[in-house]
Parts: C-alpha cells; structure tokens; sequence
C-alpha cells in the first residue's frame, strides 16, 4: 500500500480514508465505531479500494486466474513474527489472516517485504532443529512489524546491495509439488500483505510446496529478489529449504544459511553467495 505513490497509482492512496502510518492502531478519530481494519467491513471505501488490480504488483509468470483459483481466497493480513511477547511459544511463528472465502476478489500482489529470517523476534531466539538452530534475532530484516528502516541504516549496515529487500511469491502451496492441495491455498492482497521471511526457504525445489508466508515463484528452479540498491538478482530454490540439524555447525555456508544472510539487515556475515544468487 505505502508504495501505491510510486507505481502510478497516487489517486488510489489519496482516496484511502483510515490512518497510513505504521504507528497507527485502533480506534482512529472521526473513523466510524466499529471499523478498526479496512477488512472491517466489506461496504467500506478502503476495502472497495482493495479490490483495484495493480498490475505492477503482479508477476506474469503466475497463471493466477482469480480468487477461484485458491482454496481460502487472499490474504489480508500477515503478522511475522506472529507475537512479540517475550517467552511467548509465537515468538517464532508468522502467520495471517486470509477470508477463508474464494469468492472474494481483491487486488493481488506477488511481492512483499523482506522481514529477514522471521522478522523482529525478541531474544532468545535460537531454538530448535525446526528454525534451524539459529539465532534469529541476528538476521532481522528490513521489513517487520513497525518497522521504519532507511536506506542508510541498510547500507551502513550489511550493505544494501548485499541485503534482500522485497522478494516474489505465488501466496500459497504450489500444486503438484510435494503434498499441497489441487489448488493453492491463498493469494496475497496488496492492501492486506506487507512483509515475510526467509526461514522455510525458496519453493518450490522438488520437495518443499511453497507457503502463504513464504518465497517461491513459477520461474524455472529461480524466485527473483529486489535488493536494498535497487538491483533484481535471481536466487536459485534448490537446497533453501534444507534447515541444519545439528548445532553448532557449518549450516552458515549451506544454500538455506546464505539465505538468511542475505535475508539479515545487520548479521555481520560476508560468507559469497554466489553459489545461490545470480
């Protein structure tokens, strides 16, 4: 939404009658009772605006067709990490919100935000086999809930041509690879979707399905990545999702840990990537 200005589509974020600040929470002056989210309620302008098609937003790769395509229809809301509580079991989960209902049209976007490994997980966050052994508070992203990162503090950090920034997805499972549905599960709405990590690797690569929280693409083998200078580089899927099982470990030099390198704002690490990046 906040790049709507900058893609021509200025007369869309003008008409946007709730707050547009990352700071903004519920209620909101002069908004009516009730409408806490442009999803509130479906006769509301916000929500009317959302359904506008952006094309710069969509990839013409993906043979989406429309919500009928999907199990749930979009997503409209995505938190990563899913709490911010400390000791909370969601430290290290994301997840969102999605209608649950394919009949909803909205305006779909193949991209988002990169939020790192998972976002800004709070300490202690090296965990289990299951997140890779790794300390995720280390590699945060760019983008994350509240975020308000400027491109100085990217490159005078890791260095912006060194640091993802927004990445592409199909929003869902990818049929016919692994065990997903017949159809992908969701889509992302551009209004809706802000930002996801790179824990669970690129799909699809032969084993993982992809997620609706997650990178991937239709590409052959590549899911395509802008970086903090503006450059588009090509990321190869292939071994992203294989997480390390032992700790420690040499998991920094396999293909999932350069991943999170890259996917990491400020990690200090200068391992070359070139084996995954184009």
């Amino acid at each position: 939404m906040f790049l709507l200005p900058y893609v021509e589509a200025d007369s869309i974020y003008r008409q946007l009658e709730l707050p547009v600040t990352a700071d903004a929470t519920p209620p909101y002056p002069g908004v009516a009772a009730g409408v806490t989210s442009w999803f509130t309620e479906t006769d509301n302008r916000d929500f009317n605006l959302a359904r506008s098609r952006i094309k710069s937003f969509e990839c013409p790769s993906d043979p989406f067709g429309g919500p009928q395509d999907t199990d749930s229809g979009p997503m409209i809301s995505t938190l990563n990490p899913a709490s911010n509580v400390p000791g909370s079991a969601d430290n290290y989960v994301a997840g969102g919100f999605y209608y649950n209902d394919n009949t909803v049209d909205l305006g779909r976007t193949n991209y988002a935000g990169v939020s790192g490994c998972n976002g800004d997980v709070p300490p202690p966050g090296n965990t289990s086999s299951a997140n890779g052994f790794i300390d995720m508070p280390a590699y945060r992203g760019i983008f994350y809930n509240r975020s308000k990162v400027s491109l100085a503090q990217v490159t005078s950090a890791d260095g912006a041509s060194n640091t993802l920034m927004i990445g592409e997805s199909i929003g869902g499972n990818f049929p016919g690879v692994g065990s997903p549905p017949s159809t992908r599960d969701v889509y992302w709405s551009w209004m809706g979707f802000s930002c996801a990590g790179v824990r669970r690797g690129l799909g699809p690569d032969g084993s993982s399905p992809g997620t609706y929280v997650g990178y991937g693409s239709f590409h052959q083998g590549i899911t395509l990545f802008a970086m903090g200078d503006g450059a588009v580089r090509s990321l190869r899927n292939s071994g992203t999702t294989t997480r390390p099982t032992t700790q420690p470990g040499t998991w920094e030099t396999t293909p999932w840990g350069l991943l999170q390198q890259m996917g990491g704002l400020r990690d200090g690490r200068s391992n070359d990537t070139s084996s995954i990046a184009n």
